[in-house]
């Protein structure tokens, strides 16, 4: 970030910056996946009280805990394989940590693994059991390929 001469707040809340728009010469670098969920949350008035349930611990991950924390939520567990990144987010943002998601009831499921992305070895795999996706209020497949995965159709027969 040494070369920029802004960074938007969306990047400086993760420390992380994803795009970079030239204004005129001016360099301003900005996390877009940051923007992108918590223009989800807003625009979908996600209560802030319902509990939260993240599976994953990457750097998309990151983007999403933030910006589920900066919504105002407090009761949110991630559910991540590696213990030291997994351990490490919670700690940062205030939450829970746990190996995997199973055994929690939560109104709001987001899956930022690569479970369900097409052309690797979890294509097709869901991310949450079927009782936890029918559980839930809201599921958040963050999968960039294919544009339609594993979940949707469990999570859109579940409503």
């Amino acid at each position: 970030m040494p070369f920029l001469d802004a960074i938007d707040p969306s990047a400086k809340v993760i420390d992380s910056v994803n795009t970079i728009v030239n204004d005129s010469g001016r360099l301003t670098g900005l996390n877009t996946d940051y923007i992108a969920v918590k223009s989800l949350i807003d625009s979908h008035s996600l209560a802030p009280t319902a509990k939260v349930m993240i599976q994953g611990s990457g750097g998309m991950a990151k983007a999403v805990i933030a910006a589920f924390r900066d919504a105002g939520f407090r009761d949110v567990i991630i559910a991540a394989r590696n213990r030291d990144s997994g351990l490490a987010l919670a700690k940062q943002y205030g939450f829970q940590w746990q190996p995997q998601p199973e055994g929690i009831a939560a109104a709001i499921l987001v899956n930022v693994t690569p479970l369900g992305m097409a052309g690797g070895e979890y294509a097709g795999t869901l991310a949450f059991s079927q009782s936890m996706v029918e559980g839930a209020d809201v599921v958040f497949d963050v999968v960039a390929l294919p544009p339609e995965d594993a979940a949707d159709p469990p999570g859109a027969a579940a409503g």
